[in-house]
Parts: structure tokens; sequence; C-alpha cells
């Protein structure tokens, strides 16, 4: 049981841990662009029915993805 946790556990944290930099990057832009262009479109452009709190959730949503990815790379980092 030990040696087939090993064998699935090692390539998987090899992929996360590969595609981290990428991942990190990607959604913390996306998290970032989408409170810029939130607070844009509400207090300087006023848009009448555009959806302030949706993006706003959305972008949050996106920082907060960052928690689960990195809690898997721990999970199998562990042995």
């Amino acid at each position: 049981m030990r040696l087939t946790w090993h064998a699935v556990r090692l390539p998987v944290l090899a992929v996360l841990t590969v595609m981290e930099p990428f991942v990190s990057g990607t959604l913390s832009a996306i998290a970032m662009l989408g409170i810029f262009f939130s607070f844009f479109f509400e207090y300087l452009i006023r848009l009448p029915h555009f959806p302030f709190w949706l993006m706003l959730g959305m972008s949050v949503g996106f920082a907060l993805l960052l928690l689960p990815y990195h809690l898997l790379i721990r999970l199998f980092s562990t042995h």
C-alpha cells in the first residue's frame, strides 16, 4: 500500500510543483485584473448595469483558488 502511495504521489507532486509558478501567476493576475476592472467600471466608467459584486466575488474566488492548490502540494509532499 505504501509503495502504491509513493508511485502515485511522486508524479502528481512533480506535475503540481512544475505547474505552480504558472498556476499562481495566472490566478493572481486574473484576480488582480478582475478587482481593478471592477472598481474601474464601477467608479470611473459608471456603467448602469455593471455586475460589480459578481465581478468582485469572482476575482476573490480566483485568489482563493490558490489555497486548495497549495494544500494539494502540501498533501502530496508529506511522507
